[in-house]
């Protein structure tokens, strides 16, 4: 019987402490537009994402809990190139993000200010 809890002590620490990857499609999520200016096209809408965490976390994760944020703070109207990585994605806590793909947005946008600037 001894052995047994033995046996299943260090099963259950080892479980416990086994990392995991795992990868998800996420949408690629537009903030911060400055006023005046609409997005016309976002290529691509969706990327890939590689995760990794502990296995009991890992596993419970979905896809909405991983946001993909293109903050567009500084852009032009036409098209604007976004090199994203792991420090654009927002995870749960205890998850890492170790890769991102691809690594390149690109963002079309029009203005809507008049000539005026108005």
């Amino acid at each position: 019987m001894i052995s047994f809890l033995v046996a299943f002590s260090i099963w259950a620490f080892v479980k416990g402490t086994t990392v995991r990857e795992m990868t998800l499609t996420v949408p690629v999520d537009i903030t911060e537009l400055p006023e005046g200016f609409v997005v016309s096209d976002v290529e691509p809408l969706l990327v890939t994402v590689r995760v990794r965490g502990l296995v009991h976390q890992v596993n419970k994760l979905k896809r909405e809990a991983i946001q993909v944020v293109l903050p567009l703070k500084r852009v032009k109207e036409g098209e604007n190139v976004f090199w994203i990585g792991p420090s654009f994605v927002r995870v749960p806590s205890g998850i890492e993000v170790v890769d991102v793909l691809p690594a390149q947005v690109k963002v079309k946008l029009y203005s809507i200010k008049g000539e005026d600037g108005k």
